[in-house]
């Protein structure tokens, strides 16, 4: 759970290929660099879209496995307005939506 300000929440779910402390580093990166992201642009869809442009940069730079990736679904929830922003990318298509609920 990222709080990006007093009435918006972003929740994540992600994994990592790997295992052992490389893994670790890897995951603790791309979650922080996920929550400067998301902080800045307070919408899930750029935020991911930026975080995919730095993981495929990070690999290609740092001569990472090109074969590496990161499956993330992460949700803004605006607790004033009742709207849910979502995106999810990985392994299939990139996906956003945006969703109001009634309460």
């Amino acid at each position: 759970m990222v709080i990006l300000n007093n009435d918006c929440v972003a929740l994540v779910v992600g994994d990592c290929t790997g295992k052992g402390l490389k893994a670790a580093q890897y995951t603790a990166e791309v979650k922080y660099a996920l929550r400067v992201l998301l902080r800045e642009y307070r919408h899930p869809t750029p935020a991911v879209r930026r975080l995919n442009t730095f993981i495929l940069d990070a690999q290609r730079l740092d001569d990472r496995d090109q074969d590496a990736p990161v499956c993330i679904t992460v949700a803004v929830v605006d607790t004033r307005t009742d709207e849910t922003f979502i995106a999810a990318a990985g392994y299939g298509a990139t996906t956003c939506r945006s969703c109001r609920w009634a309460g």
